[in-house]
């Protein structure tokens, strides 16, 4: 499962409050805890993408290029060893997701290692393969 994917570093924070899924900056705190990827400059379906976790969900903020709307459909995929899950949002979660200024969702998060790939109009992330999530404790004790 791990040749081929790409790793990334996601914070895991049980204390940072949790985004308000409202496609805006609600408040400076909501993705200051989060793992933030640059999407090539070639892209034209989005410019950024940040993640973050609570342990048990995946929060996601995908960001359009500058003076663009928030590309739709995206396509979010999951894989673990034993499963493979993928949603279009917004349709597929639509209580689960928004869109305004940029795209937001939550999504439910194995509890094994987990893959992650993300795609709009042609456009992925990770360019090749998938991402394999690390979750890192950010909470201090």
């Amino acid at each position: 499962m791990r040749s081929g994917a790409t790793r990334l570093v996601v914070p895991l924070s049980r204390r940072w409050p949790s985004p308000t899924l409202d496609g805006r900056a609600t408040s400076y705190f909501e993705w200051t805890v989060a793992a933030w990827v640059e999407a090539p400059r070639a892209y034209r379906s989005f410019a950024r993408v940040a993640l973050r976790s609570d342990g048990s969900r995946l929060w996601l903020r995908v960001d359009p290029q500058a003076g663009a709307r928030p590309s739709v459909p995206l396509v979010v995929t999951m894989a673990t060893s034993g499963r493979r899950m993928g949603w279009t949002l917004p349709a597929d979660l639509p209580e689960a997701c928004a869109v305004d200024r940029f795209l937001e969702a939550v999504l439910p998060l194995p509890e094994e290692e987990t893959l992650l790939g993300i795609e709009c109009g042609g456009e992925k992330l990770p360019p090749e393969g998938l991402y394999r999530l690390e979750f890192q404790e950010v909470d201090e004790p």
